[in-house]
């Protein structure tokens, strides 16, 4: 892929080969670059959907049944072999247990004397203490996150922090190698291949799938940063820092092209059957934060003055 990007970039006799070769048996070259290039960008699109989602099981094979076969041995006894072994006893239950059945037990508390009831009670506190020096705190559960995240923050802990970085790169990327240059390439060979089309296309086939082109780049880019603004950062990522160098890079590429397409063909937006609507989300999908900001802050102001 990042050859077909070179050749798109760079070498105007390759991509004129490109879109002159229209009698190969699978279908014209060009055809064959838009559908791969396409898929590449549907493919991180579904991966994005499909996160978070549980994975739906695979329906079991059915097995035919096999001929019933005369037993020639006694089937095997139904009695008890094997002497159940009690569960471990958990400090805690048995604390509570001790407590509810010498305290709480409505028949022994009518049989107690004030002061064995006074007693039982200082008994009962004791107890509880001693329940809470077991654990460490008040909250056991409390006490078992704290010491989760001082090992999360160790060295030993890094392997399962779910980080930001890593949730976000396997989401867009893929598992378990995913690599940004292969989105990169693809966006960037696919449009700069579009735009180089208006001077270098004799035959006019690239202009067909223009409109295709914009439409999958403004889903694809509007998706993809949606999804890394609202991926929320998980309990274990101990560093808290939303950030992802690799995925920035695709986004990055992706409003790029966008950018350069709607330049291109948004005065041939009509001949293209392209709708004002798709050309104004375009525009949205490829704008940078900078510009998002501005926006925002200059729409307050235009309704004021709609207003007067």
């Amino acid at each position: 892929m990042w050859e077909l990007a070179f050749i798109a970039k760079d070498f105007p006799e390759r991509r004129s080969a490109i879109y002159e070769d229209i009698d190969r048996k699978d279908g014209p070259m060009w055809s064959q670059v838009y559908g791969i290039c396409l898929e590449i960008l549907k493919d991180m699109e579904s991966r994005i959907d499909a996160f978070g989602k549980p994975q739906v099981a695979a329906a079991p094979a059915v097995v035919a049944p096999a001929e019933e076969r005369k037993r020639v041995t006694q089937p095997p006894k139904e009695d008890a072999i094997f002497q159940s072994t009690p569960h471990p006893k958990n400090f805690r239950s048995e604390v509570e247990k001790t407590i509810n059945q010498v305290v709480v037990s409505p028949s022994r508390d009518s049989l107690l004397s004030p002061a064995s009831k006074k007693a039982l009670d200082t008994a009962k506190q004791q107890l509880l203490q001693v329940q809470k020096y077991a654990t460490g705190a008040d909250d056991p559960q409390g006490f078992v996150k704290d010491i989760a995240l001082k090992v999360l923050s160790s060295p030993v802990g890094w392997p399962f922090r779910q980080e930001y970085c890593r949730r976000l790169n396997k989401a867009v990327l893929g598992a378990p190698f995913g690599e940004p240059s292969l989105l990169i390439n693809a966006t960037n060979a696919i449009s700069q291949l579009a735009v180089a089309s208006l001077k270098e296309d004799k035959y006019g086939n690239v202009q067909r799938d223009v409109a295709g082109i914009i439409r999958t780049l403004t889903t694809v880019t509007k998706k993809l940063d949606v999804f890394k603004k609202t991926m929320g950062i998980s309990w274990t990522d101990v560093e808290g820092t939303k950030k992802a160098d690799e995925v920035e890079l695709v986004l990055d590429a992706l409003k790029t092209a966008l950018e350069e397409m709607v330049e291109a063909f948004g005065p041939y937006a009509r001949d293209l059957r392209l709708s004002l609507k798709d050309v104004r989300l375009a525009r949205e999908a490829s704008a940078r934060e900078e510009e998002e900001e501005t926006a925002v802050e200059r729409q307050p102001q235009q309704e004021m003055r709609e207003m007067r």
